[in-house]
């Protein structure tokens, strides 16, 4: 599989910008982009930052994306290649789809989005992990990670597991209507806990 994350994200900025000329001269003066825990909207934007902040931002990425793909393209594993090529995927179709609901003012659904979404990346990055090898780019990198085979392997074996589980729980909570709260913790906590685990696991050797 070819390292193809770069352009990626440079297709999905040119379809939030074909998204943005669509929407141009149909938005009010202020807009809304950011929301609370509780789905409530607390952050405005001009008409003009909304069009084009997604664009621009998908274009940044596209550049960073570009630039690993040519440090490091050759040297990445396959299955990390895979990886980042996946979250690659879904971070931008997600990016998209989030451009579209706020130029089309659909709020509700953005608040209810966005855990739904949190909870299938955690899932989408569990897989992505799944066998990856020691790399520069993508996995849990710590000195004790990073200076042991054997640490890496386990800890990325048990964070695969626990990123699926912990994303499939959180989406269940999100399909229910749990507080956007319940969602976003499990989703912070999943990714924090293999910190903790790859320590222990380095301790125990």
């Amino acid at each position: 599989m070819r390292y193809c994350a770069g352009l990626i994200f440079f297709i999905s900025s040119l379809v939030a910008g074909l998204i943005s000329w669509l929407h141009r001269g149909s938005l009010p003066d202020r807009v809304p982009i950011h929301f609370d825990l509780s789905g409530k909207v607390d952050g405005y934007a001009s008409s003009n930052q909304a069009l084009w902040f997604m664009p621009i931002f998908l274009l940044g990425f596209s550049a960073i994306f570009g630039l690993v793909g040519i440090v490091g393209g050759i040297r990445l594993p396959m299955n990390a290649t895979r990886g980042l090529n996946v979250v690659a995927l879904a971070v931008s179709v997600f990016m998209v789809v989030l451009h579209n609901m706020l130029l089309g003012q659909n709020t509700g659904a953005v608040a209810t989005m966005i855990p739904m979404f949190l909870s299938v990346l955690l899932i989408v990055i569990g897989y992505a992990m799944k066998g990856v090898e020691p790399n520069p780019f993508i996995g849990i990198r710590v000195p004790w990670t990073m200076n042991s085979p054997m640490v890496w392997r386990k800890t990325h074996e048990r964070a695969s597991k626990l990123w699926m589980i912990g994303g499939l729980v959180a989406l269940c909570f999100a399909i229910v209507g749990a507080p956007a709260v319940v969602p976003i913790l499990l989703f912070g906590g999943c990714i924090l806990y293999p910190l903790l685990d790859s320590y222990r696991i380095s301790k125990a050797r």
